[in-house]
């Protein structure tokens, strides 16, 4: 009866347009050429990256980073609201090679209990995070285990 529940909850979401923005997915454009659910100006970013909140100016020059040899890392990004989504794109920056050997996506509603979504590997120049289904969530952390060049966000959408 729960699956029922959520499931229903989630159809409902997508026919009503829940999500971030203020129309069903906000106009912005990522990388994919798609939408993203919210204006990244909203985002609240910290961590234990040097200068966080550069994962999110829209400024593809600017990056938050990790040195080598420091793991793990996070990064806390609030989205402002309760957002329905599936994928997570990182982009590395000037320094491509700057990404995870691994990283982590967990997921919270309340920025204080967090349950894991997805892990995969680092990818060259962006790391794309597909998640299995859509995601209900307020509250992003991602962990990542830096390569040898460090571990570089420059810039992050949430589709």
């Amino acid at each position: 009866m729960r699956r029922w529940a959520l499931w229903m909850f989630l159809a409902t979401a997508a026919v009503v347009g829940l999500s971030c923005g203020p129309a069903p997915l906000y106009s912005e454009n990522g990388p994919t050429g798609t939408a993203i659910i919210t204006p990244r100006a909203s985002w609240v970013v910290k961590g234990t990256l040097a200068n966080a909140a550069a994962a999110v100016d829209g400024q593809f020059e600017t990056a938050a980073v990790a040195p080598p040899g420091l793991a793990p890392v996070k990064l806390y990004v609030d989205l402002g609201k309760t957002c329905l989504f599936n994928m997570i794109v990182l982009e590395h920056g000037r320094d491509e090679t700057a990404c995870g050997r691994q990283v982590q996506v967990a997921v919270s509603m309340d920025g204080a209990t967090y349950g894991p979504v997805a892990t995969t590997t680092g990818g060259r120049r962006v790391t794309v995070i597909s998640l299995i289904g859509p995601v209900l969530a307020r509250y992003l952390e991602l962990a990542a285990v830096p390569g040898s060049q460090g571990w570089a966000v420059a810039e992050m959408y949430v589709e």
